[in-house]
């Protein structure tokens, strides 16, 4: 087998044919190189460039596979070869190599330049490697076939235009299932079609027409028991099994930095099943022989299918990309398993047109559960689907999703998918973060949740409004959320599940401290944030008392510059307590930010022994509290207290979260929000999770999105696009040149 590897691969290089392949395909590629990171200054080689060079296959596979065994059959070579000592296996493998050394050598200069482009910016080696090998496995797979195609005739030409149709096909393959009927009476049809080919295909290596009619009636057998014992798996079976033929789909996985197990299987099965079909066609073996060589096939690309099977459920991937783009949260993944209900995720879209990223994210959803299935529903054939998840005037849009769970359902727009920041400089807005993980968990919550837990925003006491942007947040984690009088309602109602007081500017009467006091003996939670700069409310620090945390009057100035921000000395960012709540701000690198905060302590013993107070917030040490409000000089006074102080604080008795007390009320500005990377928000959120004791929504946030760009000078550019447009491929070609000029002179 190397000798013929080795002839097949010098009768390669020994052509000029070769030397212009590469010299194209080098070209191609840093057409679209120089366009996308040279031009945008865009360090992601493989989503961009090598995702459109992949229809450069169409003309590469027939050009490499034509002549590799259709000429040996129009030169009559082919005798000789199947009389010759040496295997037929060793000799298709030996020429399939060949091409492939070819392949890849045209691949591995193409690689040359995002190399190069790694120094002039943050290059993710890791997805690179990755898209190349997704490349060079399509490719590798699409050879295989173009070699078996050169194997079922003698005409190179007609080879060519079979490799180009079969390529052309398995890269339209998903677009071309979209009007295909969906009922499994075709999908019926269309298997026994199948079957039929595979009869005749028996019968040609066989010449028996009882063992063709035997496989025949097996087939049929089958089709139909299946359909007895499972009729769902026909549902759209033609669609799906065309479908597979699509090699370009699992390429996205590699171009979109996920390195996944089973797309490399379906890969590598694709090789193996050409290459053994070759040389089953090859050896021309009929009779008994022939028989066994097409049942041989069959056994093997049966094995084959089920390794495919077994792999993709198993789902063996690894996420490269630099901040786990495609990879849902353990959070995520938590609450997934733990579902005892069907949830099924429609996005409106055709599957071939989906967003990339979005689909490759909800596909982790159903891979993760077996309770949750992916659909995909085209708006333009099927407008008015989930119009009863709609509100009112509400229109749904392409790409969006609806999740739906029994009778319970939510629409989730697109338009909520991505974060977009403002850009004051420009004066244009750019995209921040991505929100799908978060928009689709939390309306999972939604739809799985029996009950929906009531939050009382008390009001009366001069409190801040919560705002619509944090309610609507806390609608979406399945809250509902209601204003609250105490002087009116008379009790805190039975269905409250949390109690919320933010901002208060005047104090709480007795009797409204005696309903606190009642609601929170009976099992109550209370979030309450206080307002450093409010008058002094003794009614409500007593009650606070009693929980074991003292509130100090002054507001918290910070003297260590590593936990202050924009130079002001009342803009802290504090330190995180060890909690559930802080624990996922910490490991995403999120940092809450309070402006003009107040201190508070913490007792070391409390009327009820029972009650635990954490600090989740705190200042430095070197923080010290401002006690003169009117003073415009931030310099230390001797009345000033020394910190460290803490700024949050949770109160729990026997483990069971009871309170929640944060003294800075501005900290849901939408500005100092977005300053914190929503991480202010987020820190509320699951304080509010975490009093309801519903952990499992918890640290299910928004995904941070960066771009990388290179930073080229002009000098640079110019070089660069011109050596990957002219300068290489010119060299390759000048190379081929004097090969074959030498050649013909001998």
């Amino acid at each position: 087998m190397w000798n013929l590897y080795k002839k097949e691969l010098f009768s390669y290089l020994h052509s000029m044919l070769a030397y212009v392949f590469i010299a194209f395909f080098v070209a191609a590629g840093g057409i679209y190189y120089s366009h996308y990171c040279l031009t945008y200054a865009l360090m992601d080689y493989s989503n961009y460039v090598l995702m459109s060079i992949v229809i450069l296959l169409i003309v590469v596979v027939p050009i490499l596979t034509m002549k590799l065994v259709a000429e040996e059959r129009k030169q009559k070579t082919d005798q000789l070869l199947l009389t010759s000592p040496v295997k037929v296996s060793f000799v298709i493998i030996g020429k399939y190599l060949a091409a492939e050394t070819l392949f890849a050598i045209a691949l591995m200069i193409t690689a040359i330049f995002p190399v190069i482009s790694g120094l002039f910016g943050t290059m993710n080696y890791g997805a690179l490697a990755t898209g190349f090998l997704g490349y060079f496995l399509m490719g590798s797979a699409l050879i295989a076939v173009g070699i078996f195609l050169s194997s079922i005739t003698d005409n190179p030409m007609i080879a060519a235009a079979l490799s180009f149709g079969a390529v052309l096909f398995m890269f339209l393959a998903e677009n071309a299932v979209q009007n295909i009927p969906t009922r499994p009476r075709y999908t019926i049809v269309f298997l026994l079609l199948v079957v039929a080919i595979v009869a005749i295909c028996f019968y040609i290596k066989s010449k028996k027409t009882w063992l063709s009619l035997c496989v025949f009636a097996i087939g049929v057998v089958c089709i139909f028991g299946i359909y007895a014992w499972k009729p769902e798996l026909y549902e759209d079976g033609v669609a799906q099994i065309i479908a597979w033929f699509s090699v370009l789909a699992r390429f996205d996985d590699f171009a979109g930095g996920i390195l996944n197990l089973s797309s490399i299987i379906y890969y590598v099965s694709f090789i193996l099943v050409f290459l053994f079909l070759t040389i089953i066609v090859f050896k021309k073996e009929t009779g008994r022989q022939g028989a066994v060589s097409i049942s041989l096939a069959g056994i093997f690309i049966a094995i084959c299918l089920v390794a495919n099977v077994v792999v993709t459920k198993a789902d063996f991937s690894y996420d490269v990309t630099s901040n786990q783009m495609y990879t849902i949260s353990k959070q995520t993944k938590k609450i997934l398993q733990g579902l005892d209900q069907e949830v099924t995720i429609y996005m409106l879209s055709a599957k071939s047109d989906a967003n990339l990223i979005y689909k490759k994210i909800l596909q982790q959803y159903a891979k993760t559960s077996k309770n949750v299935s992916l659909k995909y529903k085209d708006l333009e054939q099927y407008p008015n689907f989930g119009k009863k998840y709609l509100s009112d005037g509400e229109t749904a849009t392409e790409g969006s999703v609806i999740v739906t769970s029994g009778e319970k359902g939510r629409y989730v727009s697109s338009n909520d998918f991505v974060s977009y920041s403002y850009d004051y400089y420009s004066g244009s807005q750019y995209p921040e973060s991505l929100n799908i993980e978060q928009k689709v968990t939390e309306a999972i919550n939604y739809v799985t949740s029996d009950e929906t837990p009531m939050i009382y925003e008390l009001v009366g006491h001069g409190e801040i409004s919560l705002g619509s942007d944090v309610t609507t947040k806390l609608e979406n984690d399945n809250y509902q959320v209601e204003e609250l009088n105490l002087v009116t309602a008379g009790k805190v109602p039975e269905d409250a599940s949390m109690l919320l007081i933010n901002g208060p500017q005047k104090d709480f009467t007795k009797d409204a401290i005696k309903q606190l006091k009642s609601y929170m003996k009976k099992g109550g939670r209370l979030y309450v944030l206080l307002d450093p700069l409010a008058d002094e409310l003794p009614n409500l620090n007593e009650f606070l008392e009693t929980y074991g945390i003292t509130v100090d009057s002054g507001v918290v100035i910070e003297q260590d510059t590593s936990y202050y921000m924009q130079g002001q000395p009342v803009f802290l960012v504090p330190e995180y307590g060890y909690h559930a709540i802080t624990t996922p701000l910490q490991n995403d690198n999120l940092f809450v930010l309070l402006p003009t905060a107040g201190g508070l302590n913490i007792q070391e013993e409390t009327e009820d022994s029972d009650y635990t107070v954490t600090a989740l917030l705190s200042s430095t040490e070197k923080s010290y509290l401002k006690k003169d409000l009117e003073s415009d000089i931030t310099k230390k006074a001797k009345e000033d207290e020394d910190g460290p102080f803490v700024l949050s604080a949770i109160v729990e008795k026997e483990e069971e979260p009871q309170m929640i007390v944060t003294y800075c009320l501005n900290q849901w500005d939408s500005q100092i929000n977005q300053y914190s990377g929503d991480a202010n928000l987020n820190f509320f959120l699951n304080g509010t999770n975490y009093l309801n004791q519903q952990e499992d929504k918890i640290s299910v946030r928004a995904k941070s999105i960066t771009t990388e760009y290179g930073v080229y000078t002009e000098f640079t550019q110019k070089v660069l696009s011109t050596a990957s447009i002219y300068g290489v491929p010119v060299i390759v070609l000048a190379i081929g040149g004097v090969v074959a000029y030498r050649r013909r002179r001998l």
